[in-house]
């Protein structure tokens, strides 16, 4: 089985459950399989931002042009010990900037 984690740039654990990977394959069946890009995406993001309302939940963001411009991946670090990935999908550059007006912006400051 391939490695289902990586640390986030707070250098927390950051898992990729059997669960979670059904529900992204089931919503977002071009990212079946896609794992390694995944955690990459939280290993090594562009930009990351805290998403509104929500403790500890941020949006990963990198430029991979799979599928289209970006992946973003959702993720919660629950402690500095664990966290884990919530969902991820492919997001377009004109996308991606009504998403982020949303957000606030944690990395790179």
């Amino acid at each position: 089985m391939p490695d289902t984690s990586t640390h986030s740039v707070n250098n927390i654990p950051i898992e990729l459950t059997e669960e979670q990977q059904e529900h992204i394959a089931a919503r977002h069946p071009e990212f079946k399989a896609q794992w390694d890009l995944i955690l990459e995406v939280i290993a090594e993001p562009d930009e990351i931002y805290t998403l509104p309302n929500a403790d500890n939940e941020f949006a990963a963001l990198k430029r991979t042009n799979y599928l289209t411009d970006y992946t973003v991946v959702y993720y919660k670090e629950i402690s500095v010990e664990r966290g884990f990935v919530i969902t991820a999908h492919p997001v377009s550059e004109k996308r991606k900037h009504r998403l982020v007006k949303k957000w606030s912006k944690v990395y790179p400051k």
